[in-house]
């Protein structure tokens, strides 16, 4: 066999292993001794009136390229979380300094009680637990899973290589928090709109504006459904196929779109005024070619 047959045949190799399903490489994570627990906010609002699921998924954004996430889970033995990829830091790792407060799922009686009171504790749980990388469909994903059922919290620290804008990709059934730096803000069609649109927003103790998801399901007849980041995941505890729309958001300082009021309202006077001057210098123009035709008739009679 040839060299040109042996480069086709590994091309090939490598399509089918790419795009035919999981690659799991365990990844090492940071000294879980350095981690400070502090750094995180660990907050269970409770069950929306019309959310589907005690889950709750919140990101607190930065200007310092990174976001904290703050997974409150019921009842799970793994999560997964799709980061954003860095391609010019590739030896970079994606998720660090896991934090995880938690207790056996089995031990639990009332969830919402349990995570209320997990919330307020200052020591991470001695749990067990393994970080995966996964490719399915070309789509890099962190799993990290649990030598057990747990109900509690699961924090991180994840790369946000894109500066303002963010993309979450859901996985499981959450309710998404993502709240914004303080002085930021979002939602202008110029400057940055949200897709999709939030269920609400509100501005929480710090003055940060905070936007809440109660559902990302993909409905069968939505029109993204060939959406290019189209998503397909797993239920927790449930082997049905689940699409889910992905959030895609750019935030800005809160001066900016007043910025963008002025400048474009700058614009448009100045727009004005050339259009006015080009308006009067025309007419000037018609009517001195006027006055010239109308003395050269005269000359002529």
């Amino acid at each position: 066999m040839d060299s040109k047959a042996v480069c086709i045949f590994l091309m090939i190799l490598f399509s089918v292993v790419f795009a035919g399903g999981c690659v799991d490489e365990l990844v090492t994570g940071h000294d879980e001794g350095s981690v400070n627990i502090s750094d995180y906010e660990l907050i269970f609002h409770g069950k929306q009136a019309n959310a589907s699921t005690l889950n709750e998924t919140t990101f607190y954004l930065t200007t310092d390229g990174f976001a904290t996430g703050v997974y409150a889970l019921d009842n799970a033995s793994s999560i997964e979380i799709v980061p954003m990829e860095d391609l010019t830091n590739m030896g970079n790792e994606p998720i660090y300094d896991i934090v995880i407060i938690a207790e056996d799922s089995s031990n639990v009686t009332d969830v919402e009680e349990t995570l209320r009171h997990l919330s307020s504790l200052k020591e991470a749980t001695d749990l067990n637990f393994t970080i995966k990388e996964r490719v399915i469909k070309g789509q890099k994903r962190q799993v990290i899973d649990f030598n057990r059922s747990i109900t509690g919290f699961v924090a991180f620290k994840m790369a946000v290589p894109l500066g303002q804008d963010f993309i979450y990709m859901p996985t499981h059934d959450s309710v998404l928090r993502i709240v914004l730096p303080p002085g930021y803000t979002t939602g202008n069609p110029f400057l940055g709109k949200v897709q999709p649109e939030a269920n609400f927003t509100y501005y929480d103790e710090s003055g940060r504006q905070v936007l809440v998801w109660l559902e990302l399901q993909r409905k069968s007849s939505s029109l993204l459904s060939m959406d290019f980041f189209n998503i397909t995941a797993k239920r927790l505890h449930d082997e049905d196929t689940v699409e889910y729309r992905p959030v895609v958001l750019r935030f800005y300082r809160t001066y900016a779109s007043t910025g963008l009021l002025i400048g474009t309202s700058i614009l448009s006077i100045a727009t004005f005024v050339v259009a006015l001057n080009y308006a009067l210098t025309r007419r000037k123009l018609e009517e001195r070619i006027k006055e010239i035709e109308q003395t050269d008739q005269r000359k002529k009679d």
